[in-house]
């Protein structure tokens, strides 16, 4: 019996492990899509420049589960 609540508890985990790793993907899909969209428009160079330095401070952030407030205005 205990050995089969050990293997639902497996599995549970493994299921919020993947829908993680789901939204992850999407988050970096759309990131990757926000900034391609950001450094193709047309916008002032000093502005292009914050949001590179924005985007770059993002990605040496050291918690792997921190979710940030990214959007740009």
């Amino acid at each position: 019996m205990i050995s089969n609540i050990s293997i639902f508890a497996k599995d549970d985990k493994m299921q919020v492990s993947d829908k993680f790793n789901q939204i992850v993907a999407k988050m970096d899909y759309l990131k990757n899509k926000r900034n391609h969209l950001v450094h193709s428009s047309k916008i002032a160079e000093d502005e292009k420049k914050f949001l590179e330095t924005y985007i770059k401070i993002e990605k040496y952030n050291e918690s792997n589960i921190y979710l940030k407030d990214d959007k740009v205005n």
